[in-house]
């Protein structure tokens, strides 16, 4: 602090609000690293800080939404927004997946096979498909059947002629 207070013009500004967040959490302070990340984007809405500080966050919202709910909501929101305003950053496809999980967590299958499915980064590909089985397993079908249902499905398909005894 007393750096900001003596140099408040001086080029190392945004790289030490950062480091000054990036302690608060590391403290486990999320309102104090929050209350950093935000100066950072108010400040330098361009920096070459900015996508750090909303990735960082967001990813603080995604750790605190079991004792506020509403973060929940903030970390998609910034993650969305790193994604649209940063499409180049070295966050910008682990946020489109953490937007993702984020949503399939809080049961939110549909929003989530969405974004599972529209994913075209290249680092997470094989983690969006595994993912989108998963949701799509949540999701269920339009169909439900029982163990029993399914083998004499199964048996007419493979024109099997074989007994079904009776399963409990």
């Amino acid at each position: 602090d007393s750096f900001l207070a003596r140099w408040p013009a001086d080029s190392r500004v945004p790289e030490v609000l950062m480091d000054c967040a990036r302690m608060a959490l590391s403290f486990r302070d999320g309102a104090a690293a929050r209350a950093g990340f935000q100066d950072v984007l108010v400040r330098y809405p361009g920096g070459n800080y900015a996508d750090d500080a909303l990735y960082l966050l967001a990813d603080s919202w995604q750790d605190d939404y079991g004792t506020e709910p509403a973060f929940a909501e903030r970390a998609i929101e910034a993650f969305d927004r790193l994604v649209r305003t940063f499409p180049g950053s070295y966050f910008a496809d682990r946020s489109e997946m953490r937007a993702a999980h984020l949503a399939f967590a809080l049961g939110r299958y549909g929003e989530a096979r969405r974004r599972y499915d529209a994913y075209n980064g290249s680092e997470s590909a094989r983690e969006a498909r595994y993912w989108l089985g998963r949701t799509l397993y949540e999701l269920g079908g339009p169909e439900v059947r029982t163990f029993k249902e399914l083998m004499q499905y199964v048996l007419a398909v493979t024109e099997r002629r074989r007994l079904l005894a009776p399963l409990p």
